[in-house]
Parts: structure tokens; sequence; C-alpha cells
């Protein structure tokens, strides 16, 4: 039974890494920029989600609606005030890459300053898991 356990973890898991690779592939696919910050976004996402609704206690589909937008707030203006005006000076492909490093940092640091660098998390409909027979558990 572990090893299925396992199994169906690591398919899950695995379906994670290929969201994230689907978004970095999307991303230079249509602007032709490798967006390190990609994983920033869902960083920035995951903590405003768990301020609105761990902290301010909105409804969890309400703070997921805010923390969506927030992404979307953050990559608008991260191509708006980095990617454009190095593209627009014709800086190289090298260029925007490190400008995207260089905000991936400076947003993870500003994050581990406000929350802290511990563990945070929290419980909603979706943290559910359900047993599908067996012992073999699968969350939402």
């Amino acid at each position: 039974m572990l090893l299925l356990q396992l199994l169906v973890d690591g398919l899950q898991l695995g379906a994670l890494y290929a969201l994230m690779a689907v978004g970095f592939a999307v991303i230079f696919g249509a602007t032709r920029v490798f967006h390190y910050a990609h994983g920033t976004t869902y960083v920035i996402v995951g903590y405003v989600f768990y301020w609105l609704a761990a902290r301010l206690h909105l409804p969890w589909w309400a703070a997921a609606a805010a923390a969506a937008l927030a992404g979307v707030v953050f990559g608008v203006l991260l191509d708006r005030w980095m990617y454009r005006p190095i593209q627009r000076d014709e800086g190289s492909f090298f260029t925007v890459f490190v400008a995207s490093f260089g905000i991936a940092v400076v947003a993870e640091n500003v994050i581990v300053i406000l929350f802290g660098a511990s563990f945070v998390s929290i419980t909603t409909p979706l943290t559910r898991a359900n047993d599908i027979g067996g012992g073999i558990v699968v969350s939402w």
C-alpha cells in the first residue's frame, strides 16, 4: 500500500511541476522572456492567499480570487517596468534574465521580511483529503 500511496503522491507532485513548466513555456513562447521570477509569482500568490484567508479571515474563494489578481498585477508590473524598458533599449536575452533573477531575489526577501522564514499553512475545504480505498489518500 505504501508503494501505491507514493505513486499517487508522485503523480500529484508531477502534475504541479508540469503546471509550473507549462507556465514557463507559455510565457517564453509569447514574450521570448525567460521569466525566472515565475516561481516568485507563485510564492506571492500563496502568501497573499495566506494573509487574506488566515489573518484577515476572508472566505477562501475570495482570498483565492484576490491572490490570483495579485499574481496578475505582479506580472504586468514586472513586464511594464522591468522587461519592456530593457527590451526597448535593445538589451540582450541574458540582461532580461538577470533582471528577472534580481527581481526574484528581492521579492522573495521582502516576503521573508514581511512573513518570516518559517513554514505557514492554512486549512480550507480544498486541503481535505479523500480516502479512495485501501488506505490510499488523495488530496484535492
